[in-house]
């Protein structure tokens, strides 16, 4: 099987029909990890902070004309050919199906996610112009000491 990129329009054309959600990098679409018996406890954990998150900024954002995104709307990183959904951003302005020119980007690390999104996403974050902050949180699920209730 033979795999062909695909261009920016392309992709977002393709993104319709598709229940899932996915990233796209150097003309490929990955899918974003979904919920399983195995993330569903790191799932309501990153949902729960993403919210708090969200939340916070949402006044002062909205004090400065601009908008705050959790989980939902894809970032076009302008000039790598390239789609990300930050976990939460605070950014100007934006399409319908995607924003451009962040201010603010979060990204929460989880031990499903680490590896991967920490180097790649930082890198594409850190190279944007408009981005002031990028702030990376992990959240890695509690495990107990053996012996201990």
């Amino acid at each position: 099987m033979t795999f062909v990129p695909m261009g920016d329009p392309q992709y977002l054309a393709s993104e319709e029909p598709i229940p899932f959600r996915r990233e796209y990098v150097g003309g490929f679409a990955y899918p974003l990890h979904g919920s399983t018996a195995d993330t569903a406890r790191t799932d309501a954990a990153h949902n729960l902070i993403g919210g708090n998150i969200a939340a916070a900024l949402h006044a002062p954002a909205r004090l400065l004309g601009l908008r705050v995104s959790a989980f939902t709307l894809r970032l076009a990183v302008q000039g790598s050919g390239s789609f990300f959904f930050p976990d939460v951003m605070v950014f100007r302005q934006g399409a319908d199906d995607h924003a451009q020119d962040p201010l603010v980007l979060v990204k929460i690390l989880s031990d499903h996610t680490m590896e991967r999104d920490r180097p790649a996403k930082y890198a594409a974050y850190t190279h944007m112009p408009t981005v002031h902050a990028q702030p990376c949180g992990a959240h890695l699920p509690h495990r107990p000491p053996a012996g201990t209730r």
